[in-house]
């Protein structure tokens, strides 16, 4: 009897979470400059993907200003995002709104699994782990990435510059 109440408590909990998180991703906000802009020009939807990638800040963004940071934590990240390209006020809570929402992410999926009934602690530590460095190892990739670029187009700008 006990298991069956537990188990009803669980669902409950996790029909709750899937759609306060569908209603999150799924939700039109009014951007009213946007639409202002959209009309006067007669330009079409923006693309699929651009839809997505706001509904996925509308998420991030939340469960990023939730998790309390020292400023110099923020700053260093801040300057790891801009190394990257990403210059935007708000990519230090986003970024840290991935690593929770990934976490997030990956208990939400050892709980369909069932990996969290048998292995809890494990389950939690894996889910904590790959949320938090994840994103730092995608970080990381990105800064390399980026500062690879700049070194083989350097020699062009020179050059475009000597020329000028």
């Amino acid at each position: 009897m006990n298991l069956s109440i537990a188990l009803f408590i669980v669902s409950i909990f996790v029909f709750v979470a899937v759609f306060a998180v569908l209603a999150v991703v799924f939700r039109r906000r009014i951007d009213v400059d946007k639409r202002i802009r959209r009309a006067s020009t007669g330009a079409a939807q923006g693309n699929g993907w651009q839809q997505i990638l706001g509904r996925l800040e509308g998420l991030f963004k939340p469960l990023g200003e939730i998790i309390p940071r020292s400023p110099e934590e923020m700053s260093k990240h801040e300057k790891r995002l801009a190394q990257a390209g990403f210059r935007r006020k708000d990519a230090v809570i986003l970024f840290y709104g991935a690593q929770f929402g990934l976490a997030l992410a990956f208990l939400g999926v050892s709980l369909l699994t069932g990996y969290l009934y048998n292995t809890f602690i494990l389950s939690v530590a894996v889910s904590i782990f790959c949320g938090i460095f994840l994103p730092e190892m995608w970080l990381t990739h990105a800064v390399g990435a980026r500062k690879g670029h700049i070194t083989l187009a350097l020699p062009d700008a020179l050059n475009l510059a000597v020329v000028s």
